[in-house]
């Protein structure tokens, strides 16, 4: 089953130097890196992370559509939302995949298995 964890980046200044990933569900806290590869690639771990305690827990895992994430992206070019893509199978997280999405492009970031 694969299932799409949306989060939100932003280049900490106009003029790029860092960024931050933004999970809404995370209470207001966020990961941030020099390079956008940096902060998705931690970002990544550290979603892992979170989605197997939630299951060891046995915690439903959020769900969410693309779609409603990338309509509060249009007003703002320094704003893009993240996909995290992730299989479950029994109680871990058997794969996770990010995708960017700005202004309704998609550019796949990486995967593992």
């Amino acid at each position: 089953m694969m299932m799409t964890y949306p989060a939100f980046v932003y280049a900490a200044t106009q003029a790029g130097g860092e960024f931050l990933v933004y999970f809404p569900d995370w209470g207001g806290r966020s990961i941030q890196a020099t390079t956008l590869t940096a902060a998705l690639a931690t970002a990544q771990q550290v979603l892992v992370q979170r989605l197997q305690r939630r299951l060891q827990q046995r915690q439903s895992l959020p769900q969410s559509t693309p779609v409603a994430c990338l309509s509060l992206v249009r007003d703002n070019p320094f704003k893009c939302c993240v996909d995290f893509q992730y299989a479950q199978q029994s109680s871990f997280v058997t794969s996770i995949s990010v995708s960017v999405h700005s202004r309704l492009t998609t550019i796949p970031i990486h995967q593992t298995a």
